[in-house]
């Protein structure tokens, strides 16, 4: 049974999967000859049947998948197709090979020195939501007692986010009312 991620719907891969889509139009499009117009459709049609590969951690692929990557890598070389699973990796880096935060950020500005950002809107909005928002994605290098993906790390998220400006605390018993739940989920939550 060939089960199939779902479309990344939320998040920065959704702009990767914009990427990908734009690229699939532009492929398709292309005017050629007729012979070459047939090896483009399969072409096509096989990337668009095997996409949520793409967009598979290297470690969930399964054995059957791997060759497809390959195959799809080789046909697609020098395009976003490339991009996109090479980008992938490199932010898969930040999140899951580094041991501090200052590494992470050190990641972060190699992406931007190699020109991730220059290849295309969908890029650049990745890298500028990564500068804006790596802090708080890293809670758990920084602060020794948050745990990755813990829930004190998402309260600790969200009350960031309540604080800035935009939305702030409305009153001072409001304020004290958010830092009450902050205590309750990581003292009182079992």
């Amino acid at each position: 049974m060939n089960t199939k991620p779902p479309v990344p719907k939320v998040g920065n891969w959704l702009y990767l999967y914009k990427a990908l889509t734009a690229y699939r139009q532009a492929f398709k499009n292309v005017k050629t000859d007729e012979q070459q117009a047939k090896l483009r459709k399969e072409l096509h049609k096989k990337l668009w049947q095997h996409r949520y590969i793409l967009f598979t951690n290297e470690e969930n692929l399964s054995d059957e998948q791997r060759p497809i990557l390959d195959e799809l890598l080789r046909e697609h070389a020098d395009t976003v197709v490339e991009q996109i699973v090479l980008f992938r990796q490199q932010i898969r880096v930040i999140f899951n090979e580094v041991d501090t935060f200052a590494e992470a950020i050190e990641h972060l500005a190699v992406l931007i020195l190699d020109g991730w950002a220059d290849l295309s809107t969908h890029f650049d909005k990745i890298i500028n939501f990564l500068q804006d928002h790596i802090e708080n994605m890293l809670t758990y290098l920084r602060t020794p007692d948050v745990q990755r993906n813990s829930l004190s790390e998402a309260t600790v998220r969200s009350l960031r986010r309540i604080e800035k400006i935009r939305q702030g605390f409305k009153t001072h018993n409001g304020r004290v009312n958010h830092l009450k739940l902050l205590q309750w989920r990581r003292y009182l939550c079992p």
